[in-house]
C-alpha cells in the first residue's frame, strides 16, 4: 500500500501539457518555412496557423504558462520545415533556439519531451512523401541531426504522433494532404513507412543517448488494425513470437480485441471486418476473402516487419502515447470503429452517436481508463503516456452536454489516478493543448488550457489567465497536480461545487464517470 505522503501516484508519473504543432505559429506565411499544408492553406482548404500561440518567437511565455499551471512535463513540437527549410539547408539558429527552449523547461523544473513528427513535413519533400520507399531513412537522418544538436537537453521523445490519422485522413478521407480518397492500400503503405520510421529513430536515439525514453503515439481507440496492430507487430519479437508465426498471432490478437470490446453496432462490425480484410497482416478467412487477404499480404509493403525482426528482440518502444481526442469513444471501453475511422479520416458522421462537431463529442473518461487497462493487458509493462483534451465551441460557448474544462480536468486526473491505482503503467498524463493551437479543419474549436488572443498593441498575442470560456482551467490543473502530490484524495475527486469559479456539468448532463468525480469544485 502506498504511503499517502508519497502522493496518489508514483513520483515518476508526470502531469503536464502539450504544445501542439500548430501552436508554434510562424510557418507557411510569406517568407516563412513551409510544410506540406501550405498549398492547402493558400487555397482555403485548411486554416493557416498565423501567430497561433506565438510559441516560436516567444517560447518563454509558453514555458512560464506551463510552469504556472503546475506542469511537471511539457511536450514541445520541433517543426521539420523550420529546421530544414530547403533540401540540405539546415537552419542552425532554429536548432539553437529549440535547444534553448528545452533548457528553459529544465530551469523551470519541467521535463521537456519533443515531438519529432506530427502530421507535417517540409513542403519540398512532396505531399506524398510518406508513400515513397526511402521516407523512413530520410526521417532518421533528420532525427540524427536533432539529437546531436540538442545533446542532453532532451531525453524524452515522441518520434511519430498520430500515424494512423495521417494515413487515414490523407489517403482515405481526403481531408489532409495529399487529399486522396479511398486509397486504402496506399494508406497502409504510409502507415507502414511511418511506423518503420519510428523503429529507425528509436534505434538511433538509443545509440546516441544513454537511457532515453522513446515513444510513438496513436489516436485511440479504433479498430484493431488501425490502432493496436502496429504496436503488436513491434512488441511481437519481445513476446517470443517467431516471424513465421506472426500472421496467425495477429489473427488471435484481433479476435481477442473483438471479444474484449464487442462491436457497438452492425455498422461497427462491418467497419472492423473491412479493416481486417484490407490489412496486410493475418491469414484467416475462407474462399474469396481468404484469397483476397493472401494477395494483400503478399503485395503490401511490410517494412515494419523487416525492421522489428532485423534487430534485437527488445521492443522498439519505451512507451506508447495514447491520444484520447474528444469523441475518442462514445461508449465506455466499446469504441465504435466506424465512427472512429471516420473521425480519423477527417469525416464527421452526423447520424445518431456520431457528433458533427468536436464539442458535441462525449467526454467518456470511463472509456479512457478502460482503454488504458486494455492496452496495458495487451502489452504488459509498456508505459502509457495519455494525451487528452476537451473541445469547446468557439466564442466562449457552452458545450451541449454542460461540461466545462475544469470539470473535465478533474474527471481526467481522477481517471488517471484510478488507473494507476489498478496497476496500469501510466507514465504521464498531459492536457492536449496548452493554448494557441489552430484546427486545420477550420471548426474554430477551443481546446486550450489557456485562451490566446491577438495583442491589439503589437504583432504578438496575449495569453489570458483563463480558458476560452472564461473558466480557470490552468489554476484548476495546478491545484489538481498539487493535490495528487500531497495525497489529497478529496481534492482530486471533488469538493464544494463552484469553489474555483467553474460551473461543471449541470444536472441531467451525461457524466461518463461517477458523479463524485465530475464536480467542478475547488478542493
Amino acid at each position: 500500500m502506498r504511503d499517502p505522503a508519497d502522493g496518489l501516484v508514483p513520483p515518476g508519473t508526470l502531469f503536464g501539457a502539450v504544445v501542439c504543432a500548430t501552436g508554434e505559429g510562424g510557418f507557411n506565411g510569406p517568407g516563412q518555412p513551409e510544410n506540406q499544408w501550405w498549398s492547402w492553406e493558400r487555397t482555403g482548404r485548411a486554416t493557416p496557423p498565423g501567430l497561433a500561440g506565438d510559441a516560436w518567437r516567444r517560447p518563454e511565455q509558453v514555458v512560464e504558462r506551463a510552469a504556472g499551471a503546475g506542469c511537471e512535463l511539457l511536450v514541445l513540437p520541433v517543426e521539420w520545415a523550420r529546421v530544414e527549410p530547403a533540401p540540405g539547408v539546415v537552419d542552425e539558429a532554429a536548432l539553437d533556439r529549440y535547444a534553448r527552449t528545452l533548457s528553459r523547461c529544465a530551469d523551470r523544473g519541467m521535463v521537456p519531451m519533443v515531438t519529432l513528427h506530427d502530421l507535417a513535413h517540409p513542403a519540398w519533400l512532396g505531399a506524398e512523401f510518406w508513400l515513397t520507399p526511402g521516407s523512413p531513412e530520410r526521417f532518421a537522418h533528420h532525427v540524427a541531426r536533432l539529437v546531436d544538436a540538442f545533446g542532453t537537453s532532451c531525453r524524452h521523445w515522441v518520434t511519430v504522433l498520430q500515424p494512423n490519422v495521417g494515413a487515414l485522413a490523407g489517403w482515405v478521407g481526403g481531408h489532409n494532404p495529399p487529399g486522396r480518397v479511398g486509397a486504402v492500400a496506399d494508406a497502409w503503405a504510409v502507415l507502414d513507412n511511418l511506423c518503420t520510421a519510428h523503429v529507425l529513430a528509436y534505434d538511433l536515439l538509443h545509440e546516441r543517448q544513454d537511457d532515453p525514453v522513446v515513444t510513438m503515439g496513436m489516436v485511440a481507440p479504433g479498430s484493431y488494425d488501425w490502432h493496436r496492430l502496429p504496436v503488436d507487430v513491434m512488441v511481437a519479437p519481445s513476446l517470443g513470437v517467431a516471424r513465421g508465426e506472426l500472421d496467425g498471432w495477429v489473427d488471435d490478437r484481433r479476435r481477442l480485441h473483438d471479444d474484449e470490446l464487442p462491436p457497438a453496432s452492425l455498422a461497427d462490425l462491418t467497419a472492423r471486418r473491412l479493416a481486417a480484410l484490407w490489412s496486410p497482416y493475418g491469414r484467416t478467412g475462407r474462399g474469396v476473402r481468404a484469397r483476397f487477404r493472401q494477395r494483400r499480404v503478399a503485395a503490401s509493403p511490410r517494412r515494419l516487419l523487416d525492421a522489428v525482426y532485423g534487430r534485437p528482440a527488445r521492443a522498439p518502444l519505451d512507451g506508447l502515447v495514447m491520444v484520447w481526442a474528444p469523441g475518442s469513444s462514445a461508449r465506455s471501453a466499446r469504441p465504435d470503429a466506424l465512427g472512429q475511422l471516420g473521425r480519423m479520416a477527417g469525416v464527421a458522421p452526423t447520424e445518431a452517436g456520431h457528433p458533427a462537431a468536436p464539442w458535441d463529442a462525449p467526454t467518456d473518461l470511463d472509456g479512457l481508463g478502460a482503454w488504458c487497462r486494455t492496452l496495458a493487458g495487451a502489452a504488459p509493462g509498456l508505459p502509457l503516456w495519455v494525451h487528452a483534451g476537451l473541445a469547446m465551441p468557439p466564442g466562449a460557448g457552452v458545450r451541449p452536454d454542460g461540461w466545462d474544462r475544469p470539470a473535465y480536468l478533474r474527471a481526467a486526473v481522477a481517471a488517471t489516478v484510478d488507473a494507476v491505482g489498478d496497476g496500469t503503467p501510466i507514465a504521464g498524463f498531459c492536457y492536449r493543448d496548452l493554448g494557441g493551437s489552430v484546427d486545420p479543419a477550420g471548426t474554430g474549436a477551443d481546446t486550450g488550457l489557456f485562451a490566446v488572443t491577438p495583442d491589439p498593441a503589437g504583432d504578438t498575442v496575449v495569453w489570458r489567465d483563463v480558458d476560452g470560456a472564461g473558466a480557470p482551467a490552468g489554476e484548476t490543473f495546478r491545484r489538481l497536480i498539487a493535490a495528487v502530490r500531497a495525497g489529497d484524495r478529496p481534492a482530486v475527486w471533488g469538493g464544494a461545487p463552484g469553489a474555483d469559479g467553474a460551473a461543471g456539468p449541470p444536472p441531467g448532463a451525461r457524466p461518463q464517470v461517477p458523479a463524485r468525480r465530475v464536480t467542478a469544485g475547488g478542493g
